[in-house]
């Protein structure tokens, strides 16, 4: 086998390597960008359940003080 065949063989497998290396980046990259939109897409939903479930206790407390206010009634059953 000579130098130049050599060459070629080795030269297929670079190209080979680079070409996998390449989809395997491609790929990747595409991913991450799906997770990083899901990620997104979670942190927003948190935060807006979050600030809806802080409101809704707020008003739950709020209620609770305004009974708390009222006069006791003595014909009620428990």
């Amino acid at each position: 086998m000579g130098r130049t065949t050599i060459y070629r063989i080795i030269g297929g497998i670079l190209g080979l390597f680079r070409e996998v290396v390449s989809e395997a980046l491609d790929y990747m990259n595409a991913h991450s960008e799906h997770l990083e939109k899901k990620l997104t897409e979670s942190q927003t939903a948190k935060a807006g359940f979050l600030n809806k479930t802080a409101s809704l206790e707020k008003e739950i407390a709020r209620l609770l003080e305004q009974v708390e206010k009222l006069p006791e009634d003595t014909n009620e059953e428990e």
